[in-house]
């Protein structure tokens, strides 16, 4: 009895942690969409800025790079990389 109810505990808390991935994962492919637009191939940095800035607009040049990134930016790996942007 103990160990149905651990396994169904555990089962539960599996399928929570999944909606959760799923829901990071479109949150953060929307907003790479929108990063890779607005600053990767938008007008925000243009060509004639320095070279810290021409570094993030490159990364934020495709949705893919666009994703790391904001991933990297949202589990704290660091915040040095867009200090030029303020």
């Amino acid at each position: 009895r103990l160990l149905y109810e651990l396994a169904q505990s555990i089962t539960e808390a599996l399928q929570g942690m999944f909606w959760m991935l799923v829901f990071m994962i479109v949150t953060l492919y929307s907003v790479a969409i929108l990063c890779t637009r607005v600053i990767g191939h938008g007008n925000i940095i243009g060509e004639d800025a320095d070279e810290d800035l021409q570094k993030i607009k490159e990364m934020f040049s495709s949705v893919s790079t666009s994703m790391f990134t904001l991933f990297g930016t949202v589990s704290s790996w660091s915040l040095m990389k867009f200090v030029p942007l303020l």
